[in-house]
């Protein structure tokens, strides 16, 4: 594995504790042993911006790693994974090279200082929506569609760990 893959996945990898959820809000009652997309958000740009950020959670509830490749969208024509690394003093966002790996009984939890989405080229007025899907491509060619959530700027993410409650976090 590649250094920048491991910096990554340590910086994103918090405890976890199996919990059930869905795309959005979680519900957290049931153990899920499968790979479970919650909290997903995207920020609405402001005038004149044409890139976004968005974010997610990913449980993978089964034993086995799993590594997510890309996303895909039908609103917008360039969705990169990002990763943002303090150098020489500087946060500096670069693109993922390769696969974001998400050991099993683990979650990534994207955040603007770490992993996270930049979502550009939008291909329809983004005014009018509150909501918008994304497709997460896995490696192993398993595709998860999940619905993200708009959000105006600074609003505070869902800071969310497995077995735990939901709490709101600033970005």
């Amino acid at each position: 594995m590649k250094p920048t893959v491991c910096i990554a996945t340590a910086c994103l990898l918090v405890s976890a504790t199996p919990s059930n959820g869905g795309a959005g809000m979680a519900s957290h009652q049931n153990i899920g042993a499968d790979l479970i997309v919650e909290h997903a958000v995207i920020v609405q740009p402001t005038a004149g911006v044409k890139e976004t950020m968005g974010f997610l959670t990913i449980w993978n509830g089964t034993r086995e790693p799993a590594s997510l490749a890309a996303v895909e969208s039908e609103v917008f024509g360039k969705v990169s994974i990002r990763r943002t690394e303090l150098v020489k003093g500087q946060f500096i966002a670069e693109p993922v090279n390769g696969i974001v790996p998400i050991p099993g009984h683990a979650e990534l939890l994207m955040r603007p200082d770490s992993i996270h989405l930049i979502l550009g080229e939008p291909k329809r007025n983004l005014d009018t929506l509150s909501e918008t899907d994304m497709v997460l491509v896995f490696d192993d060619g398993r595709r998860l569609t999940v619905s993200a959530e708009w959000i105006e700027p600074g609003t505070q993410l869902a800071d969310h760990h497995h077995g735990e409650g939901d709490e709101q976090r600033d970005e």
